[in-house]
């Protein structure tokens, strides 16, 4: 936000032999992001990004690693959403990519109502808080100019100079627009927010390829192997598949990759520091977003466009799940601190939409059912919770259920959910008393069930169970087959698996063998291996 008065030091940058670039990377021209000559032009797209987060509280190109930012910027067009009609068409003109076809200065003032007369103090036009805020930012500027003597621009003085100057200008900038720009902007109450067709920073597409819309700053990260992102010490990773079979999401401590698992490729790499055991990667039903639970909040990033939304910030999540309509987000919070333990938010706002009750706030896994009709919990204290996601009612639950890994829970169909049981799974109608159970015989008392992963299209459960120890050398993985309960495991298997995947299409499992090295591609049905990377 202070862009203006870096235009100033850029000037005086180039003066010397070499050439600097500097500026704020969400109000960067084009041309200057490209290395290209800039001038006025360059300073009145500011002015449009500028304009952009007064009137939403974000910038027209988003948020995110620089690059992705930069990208957005040379490449696609501004986010105008929250932009009046009133002023869209002046906001549009500054963000033009071709500087030639920008206004310029007084121009934009003349779309903007033309000059008008100063007030004679801030309080005419502002709150009594605001007005006090402002009077002082001019009477630091002046002692700050008459200390520093005329011309002076060096050292720490001249940085605050530059800071407070772009300061006072951008208030001068809106006390220009004045009452006018307000209440158009729908500030007063009288304006009208009705633009239709807003643009988003991405193209509007109904279903992503996480294989090809991929953000710059991700491909760019990308290894020449398939790698796992820095394990740390506890070597723990969590996996999982896009909704259209095509990608691997692999996440540990170091970030999360994307693979290619058929031609053994890594396509991107989201770079971010995630707590030991969280990070369970999961793809939007339109594989345009992945999101995961982490120690400090639910994060969400758009694959394409690079941008980073944290949700339930500063908390522990224990799980989050994408409702089919890709519009909110159900975040299980795994934090004593916090009054709930389920909600949903809506992604487009970041608002709290929906708060779920009868359930603790330490969860361990959430789900949502095809149709989005019911919302599923299951929380530390071994309760199941299931919500009619309309209404908001609790309309089963379970006791009795252990917790387990996040990726447990999940609806085979509309009022079907797959859950752990206390050693096992079992299918339960969420309308009904009708379930099957998915185990035959007693377990080790030294086993303990680990994960549960199932495919309804390969009609195959699948369970770990692990020593205390955690020693895979004596763990075990039993098998089921899902429309009748009946046991599978003695018919097949080629050896124990562990952070188990199962492909949306029943085509195959990705798990890790009980060496804990590398990954085994499965037969999902005989359990044969089929590849290994």
């Amino acid at each position: 936000m202070i862009d203006f008065g870096i235009a100033r030091a850029l000037e005086d940058a180039r003066s010397g032999e070499e050439e600097r670039i500097t500026g704020t990377p969400g109000y960067m021209a084009p041309e200057t992001v490209e290395g290209r000559e800039s001038g006025a032009a360059a300073d009145v797209f500011a002015l449009g990004g500028l304009l952009v987060h007064a009137l939403t509280g974000h910038g027209p190109f988003g948020d995110g690693h620089p690059s992705a930012v930069l990208y957005r910027i040379a490449n696609l067009e501004p986010d105008l959403d929250g932009v009046p009609a009133s002023l869209r068409g002046v906001v549009t003109a500054c963000l033009e990519k071709d500087p030639s076809r920008r206004p310029n200065a007084a121009q934009v003032l003349q779309a903007l109502g033309g000059p008008t007369a100063p007030a004679a103090s801030s309080d005419v036009w502002l709150p009594p808080a605001a007005a006090a805020r402002v009077d002082g930012v001019a009477h630091e500027y002046g002692n700050v100019v008459r200390s520093a003597g005329a011309g002076s621009t060096g050292g720490t003085v001249g940085r605050r100079l530059l800071i407070v100057g772009a300061a006072s200008l951008a208030l001068t900038m809106v006390g220009g627009l004045g009452v006018w720009a307000a209440r158009d902007a729908g500030l007063l109450g009288s304006g009208s927010d009705a633009a239709a067709g807003e643009e988003s920073g991405v193209p509007d597409r109904e279903v992503c390829s996480p294989s090809e819309h991929l953000a710059p700053a991700y491909t760019e990260a990308a290894n020449d192997e398939m790698t796992v992102p820095n394990q740390g010490d506890s070597g723990l990773f969590h996996t999982s598949f896009s909704h259209d079979g095509e990608v691997l999401a692999v996440a540990a401590t170091g970030g999360v990759a994307l693979w290619d698992w058929r031609n053994q490729e890594e396509l991107a790499l989201i770079e971010a520091e995630i707590a030991s055991g969280f990070g369970h990667p999961v793809f939007s039903p339109d594989d345009c977003a992945l999101a995961y639970a982490s120690d400090d909040g639910a994060y969400v990033y758009s694959l394409e466009s690079g941008e980073v939304t944290v949700l339930s910030e500063g908390y522990e999540v224990g799980a989050v799940a994408f409702t089919p309509d890709n519009a909110r987000l159900v975040v299980g919070n795994g934090d004593y601190g916090v009054d709930s333990g389920v909600v949903e938010y809506d992604l487009g706002t970041g608002e709290l939409a929906t708060v779920y009750g009868d359930i603790g706030n330490t969860v361990t896994s959430v789900a949502v059912s095809p149709d989005g009709g019911y919302v599923a919990a299951q929380d530390i204290l071994e309760r199941t919770t299931v919500w009619d996601a309309a209404t908001g009612e609790s309309v089963a639950t379970g006791e009795e259920i252990p917790g387990t890994d996040p990726s447990a829970l999940s609806f085979a169909d509309e009022e079907t959910l797959v859950h752990t049981d206390a050693q096992g799974a079992r299918a339960q109608s969420v309308v009904s008393d009708e379930s099957v159970p998915f185990l035959t015989e007693e377990l080790d008392e030294d086993l303990s069930l680990h994960q549960v992963a199932y495919s309804v299209a390969a009609d195959r459960v699948y369970a770990t169970f692990v020593p205390s120890d955690y020693d895979p050398e004596h763990a075990e993985m039993r098998i089921w087959e899902y429309s009748t309960g009946e046991e599978l495991t003695s018919e097949s298997g080629e050896g124990f698996l562990w952070e188990i995947s199962a492909h949306p299409g029943g085509e195959v499992i990705i798990g890790v063998p009980s060496s804990g090295n590398g990954m085994w591609v499965v037969d999902p049905r005989e359990m044969r291996i089929i590849d290994r990377f």
